[in-house]
């Protein structure tokens, strides 16, 4: 996938998962889990190896949620980008703790 398209698919992504809850993060074997909810469920697979990869949806979510990821639960989508024309992408999270400090 070239750095044009990989720009606009995290473009769409990011109008329709805008505002949104992660619900969940999971990892298995090589592919990572996520799960969203805005105006429903939203499940998406994303697998890098082997080539090429992959971004898909999905109805369930399998895997663990190790260590650091279970402590994003709950947060909201604040942006979906990228650096430039670059393919690499970030979600960026938004999460309070109970106290209301911003993490």
């Amino acid at each position: 996938m070239d750095g044009l398209t990989f720009y606009k698919l995290l473009r769409i992504l990011n109008k329709v998962l805008d505002k949104s809850k992660l619900n969940l993060l999971t990892v298995s074997g090589g592919s990572v889990y996520l799960s969203f909810f805005k105006n429903g469920r939203l499940n998406l697979c994303f697998r890098a190896a082997p080539t090429p990869p992959v971004l898909c949806k999905t109805d369930e979510i399998i895997g663990a949620s190790p260590g650091a990821t279970a402590a994003i639960a709950d947060a909201s989508v604040v942006a979906i980008s990228t650096f430039g024309y670059e393919r690499v992408g970030f979600i960026e999270l938004k999460k309070r703790k109970p106290s209301g400090k911003l993490l």
